[in-house]
């Protein structure tokens, strides 16, 4: 199984996602090639990995948190084939969280070592670490901010922005707002903010599946492999023209 990355939804912009809804063949598509990707990979680990409960190695804890990642993922995808837009945008940041933990650790300094210790002791240990590393030890200001942003970005799903919480609303008369759970069948969600998901979730699970053998657990050859071979597909074409963006 491989994915088609000829279909625009694995690069699509969110804004223009945004402006340009009603994709619905090539989103269903994208989240049916996406699923599988991700199963092949998490089976993957499960199969070429082994640890006991008693072992405290570095090498489980990235293992664990990118496997979370993983369930995180193929969780927003069962969401998008149902709608259920709530849980897609606080599983974003979940797989966010996880991953940038797992990528302090792996670091492999003698404060993320400590860490990794206390986390087997069940402390909890903030993915901040990973961006003040970046920081204060690479000083490395453009990616620290970057990722800062990203992150913040993700965090108006979770914190109740207004903005984001007007995703959930459709428009009636006189601008009225009808809810997405208006109606069971899930038909008054917006077609923009499904289609705003699918772009986030496309960007996510790609970006996961290279820091996940960035982590080297699995190679990037291998890797490849789940992807196949791009010149066998061929262009998932759009329904409608792209609108001009707005301003």
């Amino acid at each position: 199984m491989s994915i088609n990355l000829k279909n625009f939804i694995w690069t699509r912009d969110p804004k223009e996602a945004m402006q340009n809804p009603y994709e619905w063949d090539a989103q269903k598509k994208f989240v049916k090639e996406a699923n599988l990707f991700l199963r092949e990979i998490r089976k993957h680990l499960i199969e070429k990995h082994l640890f006991t409960k008693e072992n405290q190695s570095l090498e489980k804890a990235i293992w664990m948190l990118s496997l979370s990642a993983l369930d995180s993922g193929i969780e927003i995808l069962e969401g998008l084939k149902k709608n259920k837009i709530h849980v897609v945008s606080h599983l974003l940041r979940h797989i966010k969280e996880s991953l940038e933990l797992a990528k302090f650790f792996s670091l492999n300094t003698k404060k993320s070592s400590e860490k990794v210790v206390k986390w087997f002791n069940g402390e909890f240990i903030s993915y901040r670490h990973y961006r003040e590393y970046i920081r204060d030890e690479l000083k490395d200001l453009t990616k620290f901010n970057s990722l800062r942003n990203e992150y913040e970005e993700l965090s108006k799903f979770n914190h109740n922005n207004y903005f984001t919480l007007l995703l959930n609303y459709g428009l009636g008369l006189n601008d009225s707002l009808h809810h997405h759970g208006r109606f069971d069948s899930g038909i008054a969600i917006p077609p923009n903010t499904i289609s705003l998901y699918h772009s986030y979730a496309a960007h996510y699970i790609l970006n996961m599946a290279f820091e996940i053998s960035l982590l080297k657990l699995i190679s990037i050859s291998e890797l490849l492999d789940f992807i196949g071979d791009q010149n066998l597909n061929k262009e998932v074409k759009r329904r409608f023209e792209i609108k001009n963006q707005r301003r």
